[in-house]
């Protein structure tokens, strides 16, 4: 509705309504006001002065002149002028049709109200946008507010833009006196005369590119809201991949302008995917450097300007591989994808401090330790003595000693009885042959034992899965040490992977037999499925253990037990170290460079 309405009412007895004008829903807040006019003295009964009331619904604001009948107790003639919150009716404006309706109401013996009728024809402007009123709480004890002489506010500067005051909904009604009129209302009233006088406007969410969103504190901003003019705000405008601006804002000043917002692209090493050139992801290791424009990409990220982000100069490098330069353009969400080349390095093999050139690998039974020097890798070679264990060699040559001795006595025993019982023994000749066969077989009771299998992986104090995988023999073991398959490693693999020759697996090994199975079941080494750091694998088991009381007998450890088959004995044999003879027993020989 775009024009005002006017309701009169007479209470003599009862409430009789005399005229309606534009009426409406509005109507049902004329009600008797006899209890509320008894908080009024002075001249507004003595001489039936005018009196102004305030009260708000949430389309509108009413506005109710009363006059007391002089000589006619309790008696009052009332109009109720209505303005809804989504019409513009200046205050100078709306002065004058109180003044109007006050000189009407004043007549004796009206039964004409077409002066007033005239008022309710004219048509107002809407408002831009118009905010809905906090309804006066009808329960609550009235309020008043004085203007005029002594106050500093007309009633002019009360109305129109000024009429609606927050406060007041906490009130059924607020006075509005005019001091000169001799008018007094109850002094238990809450008095607003020294308030402030604010106007509240309502603030529209700016219209904004897609994929852009504007936010008040944490609220989304996506329809008109309502402040006291001048009161600052937070305005935080965000979009994907970029910083968030903020702006502190004053209710009534224009927003700003999205397009000149200064956008800054935040980057963070999500952003990019690094494999190897076998398609190896190698975003789970932190030994990348990722450096954007020169300047280093940590996890928390880094922010660059959006007018740079389409040519960023970016370098990645990562030990072993090929350092990576080119120029890219980061706006755009999805990852990029760069691969890094292998470095081929120059290997030197060194023994005994002693260059090596034409060396391709150590020899049988040596150690080695890896220095890296740009492309160059230096591989020194050095030979470490086993630990001390059972002499299985000492064993095995007084075994076929002794079996050596039992065969030829029982061998003339048996010759003996057959000699009793023959009664002719006819001369035998003793053949000699050269086939190469039984010349290969006869050898081979002379040749050394096999050299026992030492597996250089095992002996670092990081364990590979790439280079544990390539060990045939090796199938399977990484990934049992991995998830701590306990039965496997205290019963396969401690006969297969001779504890003497890997001093690493040996102090595993002998950590892993203090628990029963069960405790470890459930061990958790950790999300690193590459390699496995030994020293706090082992660490990480213990802490394991006394946390879930382990319900084992804990045990020493003890080297594996010899098996019986030939491949056991391949494994477990002690090391020959080079130029070691049955008498060596595994001292460690002189190194001449002839020998290499």
């Amino acid at each position: 509705m775009s024009k005002i309405g006017i309701k009169i009412t007479k209470i003599s007895g009862g409430v009789q309504d005399l005229e309606t004008f534009n009426g409406g829903e509005w109507t049902r807040k004329v009600s008797d006001i006899r209890t509320e006019m008894k908080l009024i003295g002075g001249k507004a009964w003595d001489e039936g002065a005018p009196v102004l009331m305030l009260s708000f619904l949430n389309r509108g604001s009413i506005t109710t002149v009363c006059h007391a009948i002089p000589g006619r107790a309790g008696d009052l003639v009332s109009a109720w002028i209505y303005i809804p919150a989504e019409i513009v009716v200046p205050a100078e404006e709306e002065v004058a049709i109180i003044e109007q309706v006050k000189a009407e109401l004043a007549k004796s013996d009206v039964e004409n109200w077409d002066a007033l009728g005239k008022l309710c024809e004219k048509e107002y402007p809407n408002k831009p946008m118009a905010f809905f009123y906090r309804e006066s709480v009808s329960t609550n004890p009235c309020a008043v507010r004085y203007y005029g002489a002594g106050t500093d506010f007309e009633l002019r500067e009360l109305l129109g833009n000024l009429r609606y005051q927050s406060c007041y909904a906490d009130h059924r009604y607020v006075f509005l006196i005019d001091k000169a009129t001799g008018i007094t209302a109850d002094d238990k009233l809450v008095n607003y005369t020294g308030d402030p006088v604010r106007e509240t406007i309502l603030v529209a969410p700016p219209k904004l590119p897609a994929g852009i969103t504007a936010r008040i504190n944490e609220t989304e901003f996506t329809k008109p809201k309502s402040f006291l003019k001048g009161d600052k705000f937070p305005l935080t405008f965000d979009r994907p991949g970029f910083n968030s601006l903020t702006y502190t804002l004053s209710a009534g000043d224009d927003l700003p302008d999205p397009a000149t917002f200064p956008w800054q692209r935040h980057i963070t090493p999500n952003l990019f995917y690094i494999t190897d050139n076998e398609g190896k992801d190698l975003n789970v290791s932190n030994r990348i450097i990722i450096m954007l424009n020169g300047k280093h990409l940590t996890t928390d990220g880094i922010s660059i300007p959006e007018n740079e982000c389409n040519a960023v100069k970016v370098n990645v490098t990562c030990p072993e591989y090929e350092p990576y330069s080119d120029t890219h353009d980061l706006l755009p969400q999805t990852p990029l994808r760069i691969k890094l080349e292998r470095v081929k390095l120059d290997i030197l093999y060194r023994i005994d401090g002693t260059d090596c050139p034409g060396l391709t690998h150590c020899p049988t039974g040596y150690q080695h330790r890896d220095i890296r020097q740009g492309k160059k890798l230096i591989r020194e070679c050095y030979y470490e003595e086993p630990e001390p264990g059972p002499n299985w060699k000492l064993f095995t040559i007084i075994g076929s000693a002794a079996a050596l001795v039992i065969g030829l006595i029982l061998g003339i025993l048996i010759h003996k009885i057959i000699a009793n019982r023959t009664e002719k023994t006819e001369p035998q000749t003793e053949i000699v042959t050269d086939n190469p066969d039984t010349q290969k077989a006869k050898s081979s009771t002379d040749t050394a034992p096999p050299q026992p299998v030492v597996y250089d992986c095992l002996n670092k104090d990081v364990w590979k899965k790439i280079e544990i995988d390539n060990e045939l023999d090796l199938q399977g073991f990484f990934r049992d040490v991995q998830k701590c398959n306990v039965e496997r490693l205290t019963g396969y693999w401690a006969e297969k992977i001779n504890p003497q020759y890997h001093p690493k697996w040996a102090s595993l090994l002998n950590e892993l037999k203090n628990y029963d199975a069960e405790v470890l079941k459930d061990f958790q080494m950790g999300n690193n499925e590459q390699e496995i750091r030994l020293q706090y694998y082992i660490s990480e088991l213990n802490k394991w253990g006394s946390a879930h009381k382990q319900s084992g007998t804990a045990m020493p450890a003890t080297p594996p037990k010899q098996n019986t088959n030939a491949n056991a004995n391949k494994t477990n044999a002690k090391p020959a170290a080079p130029g070691d003879n049955a008498t060596s027993q595994g001292k460690k020989k002189e190194t001449n460079q002839s020998d290499l």
